[in-house]
């Protein structure tokens, strides 16, 4: 059976009703893949096509509050970044509530054809200074 490596090639329906153990057997995520993970800055998975299929929110010790750690399959391979803001933390934080309140503790991946867009903004800081700042979500926008 021939692989197919790009995320690209399922569409958004197929992926939705793939297992994980069936996108391993098609070939959209492998083991080897995944630990092979190459950590990225969320600005390099903007616009990019991924299947999420691992995610973990945690408490942060140094900093306080939640974090996410997050592992996603592109056509270049498997990537993982970390987010603590307001998007995608918490877009994830709803999305295992709503698992709960559903009875459900699996996870199945999930296809973003558009990967992550980013909301640019002015951030006052307590010094009253404005400093750029972004905060990264998943899109959940049909493919354009």
């Amino acid at each position: 059976m021939a692989k197919n490596t790009d995320v690209v090639g399922f569409g958004q329906r197929a992926l939705e009703r793939m297992t994980f153990a069936e996108m391993m057997e098609a070939g959209v995520i492998s083991i080897e893949q995944i630990d092979d993970r190459v950590m990225v800055d969320q600005e390099e998975l903007v616009g990019v096509p991924f299947v999420m299929f691992k995610f973990d929110v945690k408490q942060s010790e140094s900093f306080g509050g939640e974090y996410a750690v997050v592992d996603v399959k592109t056509v270049d391979g498997t990537r993982a970044f970390s987010d603590g803001g307001t998007g995608i933390c918490k877009q994830l934080q709803q999305y295992k509530d709503t698992l709960a309140e559903l009875g459900q503790d699996v996870f199945s991946p999930i296809y973003f054809p558009n990967g992550l867009r980013a909301s640019h903004y002015m951030y006052t800081n307590p010094d009253g200074a404005k400093i750029p700042a972004t905060t990264y979500y998943f899109d959940n926008a049909p493919a354009s």
